[in-house]
């Protein structure tokens, strides 16, 4: 067990030290100015779905084509509450309830996000330091948590990740965290990151 936390804090200790130099790099500096800081206005935009194309015929081949027009949402964040706004689709004109969180709230999500993204690579780096070290061929339940958790921290990581990445504080009203996740198949109107 010793052995195992001196591994994490080896690796946590050579991640701290390479922090300057990921910060200077220009991948890094790009990275962040796509997702961009919180404003008054949101920098996600409501997408409508124009077509999408199923090509080819049988699976090993097939693909399919989705094209969405993108569009800013003009309306300012409130200064404390979520409030709840009709966005007029400029394509249909179909009215779009959504939700709009302040910039401050939007920042706190961001950040917890990023915590639970940061501690379960933390986690994953020590349950593989763990098994490591103290790796027995013949306690099978043991190695089988150990991986689980392991694909378990890698899972949580991700979709904290991915939730970090496209979180601005807009919501369709009504649409679930599992929806927005899975980013479920197709409906007319979406919320979308604009192409860097």
């Amino acid at each position: 067990m010793l052995n195992g936390l001196l591994l994490t804090g080896g690796v946590l200790l050579g991640a701290a030290a390479l922090a300057p130099w990921l910060r200077s790099t220009e991948f890094v500096r790009s990275f962040r100015h796509r997702r961009g800081p919180v404003g008054d206005l949101p920098r996600i935009h409501l997408a409508h779905l124009d077509e999408a194309l199923s090509r080819g015929s049988a699976y090993p081949g097939r693909y399919v084509v989705v094209v969405w027009r993108l569009y800013p949402i003009e309306v300012r964040r409130p200064l404390d509450e979520p409030v709840v706004r009709e966005v007029a689709c400029p394509y249909c004109g179909e009215e779009v309830p959504c939700t709009i969180r302040a910039a401050q709230s939007t920042r706190r999500r961001r950040t917890s996000c990023l915590v639970v993204a940061a501690a379960a690579s933390v986690t994953c780096v020590f349950l593989a330091g763990w098994g490591l070290i103290d790796f027995d061929p013949d306690n099978g339940p043991r190695i089988m948590t150990t991986v689980f958790g392991m694909v378990g921290a890698l899972v949580v990581g991700a979709f904290s990740m991915d939730l970090w990445w496209i979180e601005d504080g807009v919501s369709l009203h009504g649409r679930s965290l599992l929806r927005a996740l899975l980013r479920t198949r197709y409906s007319s109107h979406s919320l979308r990151v604009a192409p860097a």
